[in-house]
C-alpha cells in the first residue's frame, strides 16, 4: 500500500534509467497503466496509420483504437507536467496481443535485454555516505551540486489570460521561442485604441501606454504551445485574435485526427470556467504553456534504496570522497535505515558496485587490456 502512494507522487527526471537490480515487476507495470504512460495491444492487429501526434491501430476483431503520441500534458496537485509518448512501430506493421504500442519515454524505455519490452525507469545511481549530522536529522539528506543538477525535471507553467473579442494582440510569442523573466508574452491592446482611425498619432500612443496590457513570462523557459478557448463566433473577433484562434483550432484538429478521435474546436459554452469563473460571451482564454527545467534542491523529496523517503536539507558545497577515492553524491543517515528495519541499502549498494566492477573487467578483457 505504501509503494502505491509513493509512486503516485513520482515525477520524471532526465537522470532516470532502468535498474541494475530488479524484481521483475519493472516489465509488468507498462502493461497496467493508462495511455498517458503506455498502451499495450488488447488483441493481435496492425497499425493503420501513425504520425507525430497519434496513431490508429486495427485489431483482429475489426475494432479501431486511437493512441495519442508526441507531447501531452498531465495535471497533478495543481501542477502541469509534460509527457512524451513515442512508438517504435510503423504504418502497416503487425503486432501481437500484449505488445507495447506506445510508451512514455520519461518513465519507460526499451529493455536492454529485450527491446520489444519496455522497462520502468524511475531511479538513478548515486554513491551515498551514511553520516549522522544535523543535515541528516529526521530522515533528511544532502546532495552534491552535481547530483542536484543531474536530477532535473521538466515542469510546465500555464499562463492564462482572458481577453475580449475586440482586443488586438501584438507581438505574440511563438511556440519554440525561449523566454526570460522580463520578456513580454504578448501585448493586449485595449478596445478603444484598437482602431487607430479615431485618434491622432500622439493621442493614440499616449492611450496605448496607459491602456495596453503586456503580461511577462516571469521565468526562464520555452514556449511549448498556445491554446485558445472562446465563447462566441470567431467572426466577431479582431483579426489578430481570430488568427490565433484559427491556429489553435488547427493544432487541436491535427492532434485529434491523427489519433482517430472526433474533431472539435476551441469553442466553448458558458459552462466553461476560467479559475472558477464562467467564460462570458465574446470572451476568450489564451493559455501559454511554458516549460522549465528545474533541478532538485532544498525542500524537495526523494527516496533512497526504493524505500527510504527523505527531504533534501542542503545542497552541500564542495566535493566529498570516500577513502577509496569515490566521489560521494549524497549523504543520508544510517539511523534512518535502521529504524525502518530494511536491508535493501546494503543489498543494492554492494550488488550494483559489484556489477559495475564485473562489467568493467569484462570490457577490459574483451579489448585485451
Amino acid at each position: 500500500m505504501f509503494i502505491n502512494t509513493q509512486h503516485s507522487h513520482t515525477i520524471a527526471s532526465s537522470a532516470y534509467r532502468q535498474p541494475h537490480l530488479r524484481t521483475g515487476y519493472e516489465l509488468v507495470l507498462g502493461k497496467r497503466t493508462g495511455k498517458l504512460f503506455s498502451t499495450a495491444a488488447e488483441e493481435d492487429g496492425v497499425v493503420e496509420s501513425i504520425g507525430p501526434k497519434g496513431m490508429v491501430v486495427v485489431y483482429a476483431s475489426g475494432e479501431k483504437d486511437g493512441i495519442p503520441l508526441g507531447r501531452q500534458y498531465g495535471k497533478a496537485e495543481g501542477s502541469v507536467y509534460p509527457h512524451d509518448l513515442t512508438s517504435s512501430l510503423q504504418a502497416g506493421m503487425k503486432f501481437k496481443k500484449g505488445d507495447i504500442l506506445a510508451y512514455n519515454s520519461k518513465f519507460f524505455e526499451p529493455d536492454f535485454k529485450n527491446p520489444k519490452e519496455i522497462c520502468l525507469k524511475i531511479n538513478t545511481l548515486a554513491t551515498v555516505a551514511f553520516i549522522e549530522c544535523p543535515q541528516t536529522h529526521e530522515d533528511s539528506s544532502t546532495l552534491s551540486p552535481k547530483l542536484s543538477a543531474k536530477l532535473q525535471t521538466e515542469v510546465v507553467k500555464v499562463k492564462s489570460f482572458t481577453v475580449n473579442f475586440q482586443q488586438n494582440l501584438l507581438e505574440v510569442k511563438k511556440p519554440g521561442e525561449m523566454v526570460e523573466p522580463r520578456d513580454i508574452l504578448m501585448i493586449i491592446e485595449d478596445e478603444i485604441t484598437a482602431s487607430s482611425g479615431q485618434f491622432s498619432t500622439s493621442s493614440l500612443n499616449a492611450l496605448k501606454r496607459l491602456s495596453n496590457i503586456a503580461p511577462r513570462a516571469n521565468l526562464h523557459g520555452k514556449v511549448e504551445k498556445i491554446e485558445l478557448f472562446y465563447h462566441g463566433d470567431k467572426r466577431d473577433m479582431s483579426p489578430s485574435l481570430k488568427k490565433l484562434a484559427d491556429r489553435s483550432d488547427q493544432d487541436l484538429a491535427e492532434m485529434l485526427k491523427s489519433s482517430g478521435r472526433p474533431v472539435v474546436t476551441g469553442r466553448v459554452t458558458e459552462e466553461y470556467r476560467v479559475s472558477g469563473t464562467p467564460l462570458e460571451l465574446d470572451k476568450a482564454e489564451i493559455r501559454f504553456y511554458l516549460s522549465v527545467q528545474a533541478g532538485t534542491g532544498v525542500g524537495d523529496k526523494l527516496v533512497f534504496g526504493h524505500q527510504m523517503k527523505s527531504t533534501v536539507a542542503e545542497v552541500h558545497k564542495g566535493e566529498l570522497f570516500t577513502e577509496s577515492g569515490q566521489e560521494v553524491d549524497a549523504v543520508f543517515s544510517y539511523g534512518s535505515v535502521s529504524r525502518r528495519g530494511v536491508l535493501s541499502p546494503a543489498l543494492l549498494g554492494t550488488t550494483i558496485r559489484l556489477l559495475e566492477e564485473i562489467g568493467q573487467r569484462a570490457v577490459n578483457l574483451y579489448y585485451g587490456e
